[in-house]
């Protein structure tokens, strides 16, 4: 009688522990798709960011030229 609650009480206790691995394991998939819309979002971010910095150098293109020619339009 003694080993069969001896053997009842492992069942439980491995049981338990069994439970908090699938809750760890349930907490890490959760962070890792918290994690994915994160690396998502940034993304976009540093897309934006590259986006402007293109459209900022063809403004500043367009702008020395512009500037350029009223120079030689003040010459004259």
């Amino acid at each position: 009688m003694a080993k069969l609650r001896k053997s009842e009480a492992f069942t439980a206790e491995r049981e338990r522990e069994i439970q908090l691995v699938v809750e760890s394991v349930n907490d890490l998939a959760q962070i890792m798709k918290d994690l994915s819309v994160l690396i998502i979002n940034q993304g976009t971010i540093v897309d934006r960011i590259d986006y402007n910095i293109q459209n900022v150098a063809a403004s500043v293109e367009e702008g020395l030229k512009q500037l350029k020619k009223a120079e030689r339009t003040q010459k004259q």
